[in-house]
């Protein structure tokens, strides 16, 4: 890659605001509003539109786009074409520019990690001679400028994860010998000391990649090729994601981590593949992730033959099975029987199909399951394949076989769900009525998306698309639905169509095709139910953006489907960003927003924090950073 060829975000795009979302109770000058404040300020710098959020308490970090602002050199090596990292606290307004071109940026308690391409900066941070290295940098508050870490690995697309108050990064220092890896960990506590983390490998030392982190447990890519070996046991060394599991839960032990990587020897169809990680209810850990029949071997996965767990298939797939390996197939592993002994609780082959999403409750996992790729059944039983079904399996027991549980889902409503979720122990997905070929709303020959939950964990569990506590049926179509980090919420964009209503009346909006913000959740008061709080004003229908951040729900507002004026320049193309508070239900709007496909706000990872960022489009509101344009 050359000089002038990396720098790919798009410039003037976006500027930075912050939500200084001390949320403490304060007063408002000129505003009637009681209760919390939100105080809203802005950067200097303007930003790409993909530049990372990265939060900690009060301090966000950013990359700040030389380009966009005004043609200006942060970095000061002579040129305006870099992405050079930032960091504000939201509620001080000191802002302070780390002066070195970024890749990734993470928080470790009170410290910021950099990525950093020296060869981007002209600068040796003190790896190897010269300005080719990729190094890990550090900066706290009041210091001037970082400091060196150690030398990070260039193999590694992403190259650090943290798990509560540590920092797992891939070193780009060669590990030699058996047992030995190049991935370090550093606490908060004595952040400029990195330590070694062995493997269980006995033949030779591992290069694992970083490829993220969930439930405290830290998800690692071995490639064969860079390892010059077989490592998941198929006598081929080509696979490029074999799948590495490391405890994040672990304590420094001398030079080194109490818990080593420990390799699953099952290889992944690719490093961005769906995985996920939680407790469950039996207690410990569970991961789920998919395993390519490509890859592990050209094995079939899913052949129904009865060595997979029982019965597995649909009754109406008898004799209907899968001959190919092609597929990707869901498997799990129950992660502390396994670490602790994985001949006796190896990996379980689920034999679903799985693509896309993997989410998990306290008791089962599931996947999107397309159809065409299992065999040559249908699987929710309508006669076709070329449907994508929700599948799911119980720990510890066979796969949910049933037809009445395995529904068409509408895979294509915006969103980063895509059409599944998780909420309160439940699985939430949007059916396609046209699809599932199946009437689930009482109303026959009028096909819809609904939206509708089933809880894994009874010992008959069904499917409830009925979100009414009694009387008139009430059902829920949704435009873009998102999980929120503790889900317990699932923000929806709730189709005015649902219940053909209103739901945006004031000022007069004469028609049904809007839908409004709402922050669902499970109500058990009586039957559980979908119940759907929210506001009475139009989203961006497609593009609504909900995030949940401290208690407040951040939302993308279209001026024009809600035919009102937000910000008072006489026309309706803006959209906006207001934020409602999930305890007291107070609204507030917060100023012009964007139109990118990414949250409105962003926070903490864990939805907690002093403060939330958001990007705000000068297109839209104006030249906010004084640079004429």
């Amino acid at each position: 890659m050359s000089r002038r060829d990396r720098n790919i975000l798009p410039a003037r795009t976006a500027l930075l605001f912050l939500g200084a979302a001390s949320f403490l109770a304060a007063c408002s000058s000129g505003s009637d509003d009681s209760g919390p404040v939100l105080v809203v300020s802005t950067t200097d710098v303007a930003v790409a539109s993909n530049t990372p959020l990265v939060m900690q308490g009060n301090w966000v970090a950013f990359l700040a786009d030389e380009a966009a602002s005004g043609g200006t050199d942060f970095n000061g090596d002579r040129d305006a074409i870099d992405s050079v990292a930032y960091a504000v606290n939201v509620a001080s307004k000191v802002e302070v520019n780390l002066g070195v071109a970024a890749r990734e940026l993470a928080w470790l308690g009170t410290t910021l990690f950099i990525s950093v391409e020296e060869s981007f900066d002209g600068r040796d941070w003190g790896g190897n001679p010269g300005t080719t290295d990729r190094v890990l940098l550090r900066w706290s508050h009041p210091a001037v400028e970082p400091v060196f870490v150690d030398v990070l690995s260039q193999a590694s697309e992403r190259t650090m994860a943290v798990v509560g108050d540590k920092l797992f990064y891939a070193s780009g220092n060669e590990p030699v010998g058996a047992m030995n890896s190049s991935l370090r960990v550093i606490e908060s506590a004595d952040p400029g000391d990195p330590h070694e983390v062995l493997t269980n490998d006995l033949v030779d030392a591992l290069s694992p990649r970083v490829i993220g982190t969930d439930g405290e447990i830290v998800f690692l890519a071995l490639d064969e090729r860079a390892e010059g070996r077989d490592l998941n046991g198929d006598d081929d060394s080509l696979d490029t994601a074999v799948l590495a599991l490391l405890d994040g839960q672990g304590m420094l032990v001398g030079i080194g981590y109490s818990f080593d990587v420990l390799n699953t020897e099952l290889a992944m169809p690719s490093t961005t593949s769906p995985l996920r990680a939680r407790a469950i209810n039996a207690g410990g850990r569970a991961v789920g992730f998919l395993v390519d029949e490509s890859a592990q071997g050209n094995t079939n996965l899913n052949l129904f033959d009865g060595t997979l767990p029982a019965s597995w298939h649909p009754s109406q797939c008898l004799g209907k099975g899968d001959t190919d390996t092609n597929d990707d197939v869901l498997h799990y592993i129950r992660f502390e029987g396994w670490q602790s002994n994985p001949i006796a609780n190896p990996p379980v082959n689920t034999g679903i199909v799985g693509a896309h999403r993997i989410v998990m409750t306290g008791s089962a996992v599931g996947t999107l399951s397309p159809e065409s790729m299992e065999g040559t059944c249908s699987l929710n039983g309508d006669g076709d394949q070329d449907d994508t079904v929700f599948r799911w399996i119980r720990f510890g027991q066979a796969p949910v076989t049933n037809v009445d549980l395995i529904l068409a889902v509408d895979t294509s409503v915006p969103g980063p769900a895509q059409g599944v979720a998780e909420l309160s122990g439940r699985f939430v997905i949007q059916v396609d009525e046209a699809a599932d070929d199946r009437d689930w709303d009482g109303t026959p020959g009028t096909e819809r998306e609904l939206l509708g939950f089933i809880d894994p964990s009874v010992a008959t569990p069904s499917w409830k698309f009925n979100n009414s506590p009694s009387g008139t049926p009430s059902y829920a179509v949704a435009t873009w639905f998102g999980e929120t980090p503790s889900r317990t919420r699932l923000g929806v964009a709730f189709a005015e169509s649902s219940n053909d209503q209103f739901l945006n009346p004031n000022p007069p909006d004469n028609d049904k095709l809007d839908s409004v913000p709402t922050f669902a959740r499970i109500d058990t008061s009586s039957a559980a139910r979908l119940a759907f709080p929210g506001v009475a004003f139009a989203t961006d229908r497609d593009n609504a953006g909900i995030a949940v951040i401290s208690g407040w729900a951040f939302y993308r507002i279209s001026e024009a489907e809600d035919s009102r004026d937000r910000n008072g320049d006489g026309v309706l193309n803006d959209f906006v960003l207001l934020a409602t508070n999930l305890d007291s239900g107070q609204t507030i709007y917060l100023g012009v927003l964007n139109t990118l496909t990414r949250p409105a706000a962003e926070g903490q990872a864990n939805g907690g924090g002093g403060g939330a960022a958001f990007l705000v489009s000068e297109a839209m509101a104006g030249d906010l950073n004084g640079d004429d344009d």
